[in-house]
């Protein structure tokens, strides 16, 4: 039942339409409103209707004033309590009639026959038509039956045959008559007659006041209680679909404008970012190592072998990466057994700690070295020891778990065949080059490396060494093996082999950061690629036949006499072998070669004992108790210094008192406890002899089978590990890392070409200074100015020592030398003094952003984009941001109608919002992932700025700007996509999505009514 108590209603100020009405209606029957153009129908339809909500009064329904309602409630009135069928159809044009009805059946979630509804009002087959090809009459009968479908007990309806003829005009009143029934029906409508013959109740209605209320049927059904249901879910989808539709020009203009915005940003931040780090660069400013860029450099330039080390004071997992430090890679049992689990996914190369085969021996390799006497003798110069030198290669132990990338033609070692091994390219191409006198073959081409697979391939085990001056010459055995594979490493892309040095210098296009200011592509420790051999057993000689020249370095050694423990401060052990005991005195070696060991050579007469074992190759006399050739077992020999801790109350000042404190020391035990790297051991020993020299540091002597034992406990039970991070990215890496430290270990990527990942660490690279010209000039009279590509050096007795700047006259002749540009080695190689040094330029190897020494054409482009975006970013994001808000509001005013039509409909506005939050949250994700795409993309795009490779230009091979596809290059990454883009992102597009949300949010609740 609907009360109308003392309504006022004005649209302007001192005129009623509705003066002060006080009216009713039943529960049911078919109410008709006629009256003029004007006296307040349609008003007085759109109140009760709860369309106009701007009135002073009464509307009570069914008890409840309406304007009592909260706003849901309202909603609710319009879905679930009435329907209205309004003047102007206020269906959605951009549906079809079956949509449109459809949707107003899933907003109520009622069921209805819409075929059936749609024949009612005389439209059947129009299910699939669109809104916007109808006619006004059958908009407006389309308006009828989304009425007639909606389950409802009031039924408003303003003029709703003035578009029709009389055939269905008399049609539609019938139709609203017969659903009367049980329904109560208010019908505005200016034709009286018709109103006559079907309705029950007429109201005439002159200037907003009932002139005349005529009841002609008298209704006393009651009308149905229709329960109320939610709203079907996806109820909306077809304007949500629409508003993207309809929004779709703007919506891409948002989406471009906001990613070019954010991009730039981002790409701002991270030059700024760069910028900044080298700005702090040279300077006693803390510079925070960026890890993300070392990595990032890493994986572009393949650098994907890392050495384990344990964390020995490391604070972080990136400390030895970060200061360039190489670590301790000794690994016991327990490391391997902990870190072989951990790292079961990844290639594991395992080696040994074996300190005299750590760089192999390689015959056809390693240089010939030759030791000889330099006395004049009988017959003349007496050579002494040709052995052969080291290489720079190291070994791993064949892991069949491991993908090895092997060069076509090759194959997998035979496990049953033990001497079967692999070797990487680096080390098959240096064997194959000094094997070969013409060796011409292109590296890359698999056929170049059969040679390789049909040579008896000789590595040397070496048991030790001895030091002549600065040589160190080698002892050992030899074996043969077959090398059956060749693993590709990329390197040889970056060196040639040259024969006369034996070994291999970078690729000319190349340049090493000595003496040339735009030589700035590599940066590296090492000048030789890394190379290695994969064997399927450990080289052992040095742990089976020790050469005892070489001292085990044993952890916490301890002594323990007549029950007083001493703690050794010095941990190196030595040992004696008699005759073979050589000096290093030729002339003494000789000697004993001659003559043997029995004591003839005058200087072998000591503290009146007679017996072999009274020099060593240091010249150390030694005082003993044993007549053997070699210690024995447990016995001892002990250096003087260690004797002097040992027993303080003993005089050892001179060989007199050597001898006496010595004959009471003979034969006397005492225990030795040290500690192998993993357990505490203890041995009684017994002490035969003194040694009055301890040249070497060496605690004390013992015998081959102990020496052998305490060796084999120190080295043989350790192993080295390199792990390859192939395929790694970024996160990922850094994930084994942190993972790895957590249990005590690091990981240190093994020093190879190219390096550009050690910019910032101190002592790699060079150091340029602004020196002086003229002052220069003057310490070398005779130097002169070279022209180069159209650089001027500073040369002087053909060294050059740095590119200058000259004042030229009209002439181009060179009037004065203004400044010459040197690195520290030079620098230092030439003793300059510093007052010559008029500025520091810092450490150009990692070179600048942003830099007036940064001269290539390319790069310089990158460096003047980034300036641009450093500058105007922000200036270009609020912009951004200030359109993309206007365009939004512009946008959501175009929407207000379909906004409108939905709390018409009796929509929530919960799931009007919806709509829009789930619009900007699609625009916002959709800008969000594109300006992380674009950023990324500018990224390698600017770092491709940075990126140099060997191609060819007019047919002449050259360092050009570009990666050519399968040459070499190398990367320096200046941007970085890090961690900033994601917040910088994230940031901007919640802002958009808020801002935007509550934009279109306020003019939807303008709209609401």
């Amino acid at each position: 039942m609907i009360e109308i108590k003392n309504l006022h209603k004005s649209y302007r100020r001192g005129k009623e339409i509705i003066p002060d009405l006080n009216l009713s209606f039943g529960e049911t029957g078919l109410t008709m409103i006629v009256g003029k153009s004007g006296c307040g129908k349609t008003t007085l339809l759109n109140i009760i209707g709860s369309m106009d909500m701007d009135f002073e009064g009464q509307v009570i329904i069914d008890g409840q004033d309406l304007k009592e309602k909260s706003y849901k409630e309202i909603v609710d009135y319009r879905n679930f309590t009435s329907a209205f069928v309004f003047q102007k159809n206020s269906l959605f044009e951009f549906l079809t009639v079956e949509e449109n009805l459809k949707l107003c059946m899933n907003i109520q979630n009622n069921t209805a026959d819409i075929s059936e509804a749609l024949e009612r009002v005389g439209l059947k087959g129009f299910e699939h038509k669109l809104v916007k090809s109808l006619s006004g009459g059958e908009k407006q009968r389309v308006a009828i039956a989304r009425a007639l479908i909606k389950n409802c007990k009031i039924i408003f309806a303003d003029e709703p045959t003035s578009a029709l003829d009389t055939k269905n005009a008399h049609k539609i009143f019938q139709l609203f008559k017969d659903i009367s029934k049980d329904k109560l029906v208010i019908l505005v409508t200016h034709d009286l007659k018709k109103a006559v013959l079907y309705a029950d109740r007429i109201v005439r209605f002159v200037d907003g006041v009932p002139v005349d209320d005529t009841t002609y049927n008298q209704v006393t059904n009651e009308a149905k209680i229709l329960p109320e249901r939610k709203t079907k879910k996806f109820a909306l989808v077809p304007i949500f679909k629409n508003h993207l539709k309809k929004g779709f020009t703007i919506n891409i203009f948002l989406i471009l404008l906001l990613i070019a915005a954010i991009t730039v940003a981002n790409i701002a931040v991270a030059g700024i970012k760069v910028k900044d780090e080298y700005d702090y660069y040279g300077t006693d400013e803390q510079v925070e190592f960026n890890v993300d860029r070392a990595i990032t450099t890493q994986i572009a330039n393949n650098i994907n072998l890392y050495n384990v080390v344990k964390n020995d004071g490391a604070t972080s997992a990136y400390d030895y990466l970060e200061n360039g430090l190489p670590g301790n890679t000794r690994l016991n049992d327990v490391d391997s057994l902990i870190l072989s689990n951990e790292l079961k996914e990844y290639n594991i190369h395992l080696g040994t700690n074996d300190s005299l085969n750590e760089k192999l021996a390689i015959n056809g390799i390693s240089k010939l070295q030759t030791m000889a006497g330099d006395r004049s003798l009988n017959d003349g110069i007496v050579p002494y020891w040709e052995k052969v030198a080291k290489t720079n290669y190291n070994y791993y132990l064949y892991n069949k778990n491991n993908n090895y990338n092997l060069i076509e033609g090759g194959r997998l070692p035979n496990t049953e065949n033990k001497n079967e091994i692999l070797v990487s390219d680096v080390v098959a191409w240096h064997y194959l080059c000094n094997e070969s006198g013409d060796f011409k073959e292109d590296y890359k081409n698999p056929e170049a490396y059969k040679g390789i697979y049909e040579t008896d391939f000789v590595i040397y085990d070496i048991n030790g060494s001895i030091m002549v001056g600065y040589d160190e010459y080698f002892d050992g055995t030899f074996a043969s093996y077959k090398v059956v594979g060749v693993i590709k490493t990329g390197l040889l892309d970056f060196f040639e082999f040259d024969r006369d040095q034996n070994r291999y210098v970078f690729n000319p296009l190349f340049k090493n950061q000595d003496n040339d200011r735009y030589a700035i592509f590599m940066n590296s420790v090492q000048s030789q690629p890394y190379g290695y051999v994969v064997l399927q057993e450990p080289l052992n000689n040095g742990v089976n036949n020790p050469f005892y020249y070489n001292s085990i370095k044993m952890d916490g050694i301890n002594m323990q006499v007549d029950d007083v423990k001493y703690e050794l401060t010095n941990s190196n052990i030595n040992t004696f072998i008699g005759e073979y005991d050589y000096s290093v005195n030729v002339a003494e070696m000789y000697y004993r070669h001659q003559y043997g060991s029995n004591g003839t050579h005058p200087q072998y007469k000591f503290a009146g004992y007679v017996d072999n074992l009274r020099i060593d190759r240091m010249g150390r006399l030694i005082a003993l108790s044993t007549t053997e050739e070699e210690l024995k077992d447990n016995e001892i020999i002990l250096s003087v210094e260690l004797a002097k801790s040992l027993f303080p109350t003993m005089d050892f000042s001179d060989n007199n008192k050597i001898k006496e404190s010595f004959v009471s020391l003979a034969d006397k035990e005492i225990t030795i406890e040290y500690n192998d790297g993993q357990k505490l051991n203890k041995k009684t020993v017994k002490i035969v002899g003194i040694s009055n020299q301890n040249k070497l540091d060496g605690l004390f002597y013992v015998s081959k089978d102990l020496y052998k034992e305490m060796y084999t406990q120190r080295y043989g039970q350790s192993e080295t590990m390199t792990v390859d991070l192939s395929n790694q990215t970024l996160k990922e890496r850094k994930a084994i890392m942190e993972r790895l430290f957590e249990l005590g270990y690091s990981l240190v990527p093994i020093d190879i070409m190219p390096g550009a990942y050690l910019e910032f660490v101190d002592g790699h690279g060079e150091t340029y200074a602004e020196v002086d010209g003229e002052g220069l000039k003057a310490l070398y009279p005779d130097s002169e100015i070279v022209t180069i590509d159209g650089t001027d050096y500073f040369v002087n007795e053909g060294v050059t020592y740095g590119f200058v700047e000259v004042t030229r006259n009209n002439d181009g002749e060179i009037v004065s030398i203004d400044t010459v540009y040197m690195t520290s080695t030079i620098i230092k190689r030439i003793v300059l003094d510093e007052s010559y040094i008029t500025k520091n330029l810092g450490n150009l190897s990692p070179y600048y952003l942003f830099s007036e020494y940064y001269t290539l054409e390319e790069a310089d482009s990158g460096n003047y984009i980034l300036e641009i975006m450093s500058s105007m970013y922000t200036f270009l994001l609020g912009m951004a941001v200030v359109l993309a808000l206007g365009f939004i509001y512009l946008k959501e005013n175009k929407e207000r109608d379909t906004m409108t039509k939905l709390s018409m409909l009796g929509v929530r506005p919960a799931h009007i919002y919806l709509i829009h939050f789930i619009t900007y949250l699609v625009l916002s994700i959709v800008i969000a992932i594109g300006s992380l795409v674009c950023t990324y993309f500018m990224v390698n795009l600017i770092n491709g700025m940075f990126v140099y490779s060997i191609g060819e230009v007019d047919g002449v091979k050259s360092f050009v700007h570009s990666v050519i596809d399968g040459g070499p290059a190398i990367y320096r990454m200046r941007l970085m996509f890090e961690v900033e883009a994601f917040y910088i992102t994230g940031i901007i597009t919640l802002g958009f999505f808020v801002l935007s949300l509550i934009s279109s949010i306020l003019v939807t609740f303008k709209s609401r009514k």
